[in-house]
């Protein structure tokens, strides 16, 4: 299984209803905003939230936040400044967490766009 960087899962994204909502394949949780990874701060982490949010993030919001990353400055947790692109790795993480885990594809689930996620030990 092969993780996405950032330029192919907005790639992916933009083959999505804008209107659709959009959910992580583990315990049905919303992702939330774009910083640095802790595990690496070039990379790039997607939040997440076990609130409910309505309603669910769409993917043209969630689309609007990672073209957003693209050439943006994020700060790392401990300091520095990383520039994100294109080819930047992505991860689920919430801000000062690591995970292990990456996104590696997207599907259609009843009308909701799912973001596949993987365990990835560096």
């Amino acid at each position: 299984m092969q993780r996405l960087n950032l330029g192919e899962l907005i790639d992916l994204l933009k083959t999505r209803p804008k209107k659709e909502p959009v959910r992580f394949d583990f315990g049905w949780l919303v992702p939330t905003a774009c910083q640095s990874y802790r595990g690496y701060y070039e990379d790039l982490a997607i939040g997440f939230t076990e609130e409910r949010v309505y309603p669910d993030p769409m993917v043209a919001v969630v689309l609007k936040d990672l073209k957003a990353a693209v050439g943006k400055e994020f700060t790392g947790y401990k300091g520095g400044e990383f520039i994100m692109g294109r080819k930047s790795r992505v991860w689920v993480a919430n801000y000062g967490n690591t995970s292990d885990t990456a996104i590696v594809g997207i599907e259609d689930y009843e009308g909701t766009t799912i973001l596949r996620t993987a365990w990835m030990v560096e």
